[in-house]
């Protein structure tokens, strides 16, 4: 359930308008976008250009103008249901894995509804829910965890167990290196954990026979408890 407020929403995503988000733009230029109501009216009104093809108006604006004109210390809530707004969040924070998006990407542009003149359209109540369930979670915990000292490429690379309900932690140091590793509320069978080690610069995921000799390895040095 999203615990991150609407201003830690801002926070995370301010600045990110020029974020390469290529399989949004795929999505959106198939004309799979909001044909009325809600940020499409409020792009008319201001005189933002409308148009699908183009990819306008960008989802940076969607949800800056949303975020902006509300109570920052709300929870950001679960009633946002805009498809290609979750899609390029998700996208932008790496909260959900290219494989999955490019997954539900070609699952709707594969399948419209009906197409008039040059345009598709699709059953935006099916997918934009598809969306919510695969999105919303993983984004607001990407969200959340920034704000906890856990560096912001460690939550990147762990985004897949965060999804599944993992949580980042800090283990200890070890040779120079931050370890980390997710943790969960419910017991799961999954065997050794995965390791994310941090030097400040770059993250490297260790697990299989390495990450079993870390293991280990941190079991005899008493860093494992």
């Amino acid at each position: 359930m999203c615990r991150c407020t609407i201003g830690e929403i801002i926070h995370f995503f301010i600045g990110k308008e020029d974020y390469p988000s290529p399989l949004t733009e795929r999505l959106v230029k198939a004309g799979y976008q909001q044909i009325s109501g809600g940020y499409i009216d409020k792009a008319n009104e201001q005189r933002i250009s409308v148009d699908y093809r183009q990819n306008t108006p960008s989802q940076y604006w969607h949800l800056m103008s949303y975020c902006q004109r509300r109570d920052p210390s709300k929870i950001f809530p679960q009633s946002i249901v805009c498809g290609e707004l979750l899609f390029w969040m998700a996208e932008v924070s790496n909260s959900v894995s290219s494989m999955q998006l490019n997954e539900v990407l070609d699952n709707i542009i594969n399948n419209p509804l009906c197409i008039k003149g040059d345009r598709p359209y699709y059953d935006r109540r099916k997918w934009n829910n598809v969306i919510h369930k695969l999105c919303f979670d993983s984004i607001c915990s990407v969200v959340e965890r920034k704000h906890i000292n856990i560096p912001e490429l460690v939550i990147v690379a762990a985004a897949h167990e965060i999804a599944l309900g993992g949580h980042v932690v800090r283990v200890c140091e070890y040779n120079g290196e931050q370890v980390y590793v997710c943790t969960y509320k419910e017991e799961m069978v999954i065997g050794l954990p995965r390791f994310y080690l941090w030097n400040g610069v770059r993250v490297k995921n260790v697990n299989g026979n390495e990450g079993s000799e870390l293991f280990v390895e941190l079991i005899k040095t008493k860093r494992w408890k």
